[in-house]
C-alpha cells in the first residue's frame, strides 16, 4: 500500500496568476521520486479560513500526507507569527501538533520522530531557521531552537530517527552563505549581477 499525498500551494500572488506555481511541480516531483501517490494539489490564497479548509479537505479525502508551500515571508499577509503563537510550546520548547485554540483536549501530542516522514516540529525548525537567516529577525530563530532544545539527548543516540531535525541543526550551526546575489538574480530578469553564481 503507497502513501497518499496532497498539496496545498497558498499565496494570493499565485491564486490570481500573477506569480507562477514552481513549488507545487517541483514538491510532485519529489513525492514522485519518493514512490509517494499524489492525489490533490490545491492553491489557495493567503486567508487563515482558505487555507483551513483545503486542509480540512485533505483530511476529509484520507491523505497519508499533507504538503503545505507558502504563507511564510515578509509580506504584508505573513503568518509566522500567528503560526509559531498556535503551536509553538512556550514552556519547553518545540512545536505542538494542534493549534492551542483547537479542540478541547486532554493532552496536546508533539510529533517528534521524522524518519522517513519529516515531524511538523521539525519541519518548523527548519523553515524558521531559513527564515531567520533571509530576514535577519532573530524571533525566528528563537522559536526554532526550542525544537532543538527539547530533542538535544534523544536525536544524536538516535539519529535515523531525526533525520530533518539534524539537517536543521546542521543549517543553524552551519557558517551563512551570502544570498543577496542570487536572490537579486532570481527575481530580476536579464543577465546575472556581478558575483552571482560564483
Amino acid at each position: 500500500m503507497s502513501v497518499r499525498a496532497g498539496i496545498v500551494v497558498t499565496g494570493t500572488e499565485v491564486l490570481t496568476g500573477r506569480v507562477q506555481d514552481r513549488n507545487g511541480p517541483w514538491l510532485a516531483d519529489r513525492l514522485f521520486e519518493l514512490g509517494i501517490d499524489l492525489a490533490h494539489i490545491s492553491i489557495c490564497g493567503d486567508r487563515p479560513d482558505d487555507m483551513t479548509a483545503q486542509l480540512r479537505f485533505m483530511a476529509s479525502t484520507g491523505m497519508d500526507l499533507v504538503v503545505t508551500s507558502g504563507g511564510l515571508g515578509p509580506t504584508a499577509d505573513d503568518l509566522t507569527m500567528e503560526i509559531v503563537t498556535r503551536f509553538a510550546d512556550p514552556e519547553r520548547g518545540g512545536f505542538f501538533s494542534t493549534a492551542a485554540d483547537g479542540a478541547a483536549l486532554l493532552a496536546r501530542r508533539k510529533e517528534l520522530e521524522d524518519h522517513p516522514i519529516p515531524a511538523g516540529g521539525s519541519s518548523a525548525a527548519f523553515g524558521l531557521l531559513r527564515l531567520a537567516r533571509l530576514t535577519g529577525d532573530s524571533r525566528w530563530e528563537d522559536a526554532a531552537v526550542g525544537q532543538l532544545r527539547l530533542l538535544h539527548t534523544v536525536a544524536p543516540q538516535h539519529p535515523n530517527a531525526f533525520g530533518h531535525l539534524l539537517r536543521a541543526l546542521d543549517f543553524h550551526l552551519a557558517t551563512p552563505r551570502e544570498v543577496a546575489s542570487y536572490l537579486v538574480h532570481a527575481l530580476i530578469p536579464g543577465p546575472a549581477p556581478a558575483g552571482a553564481g560564483a
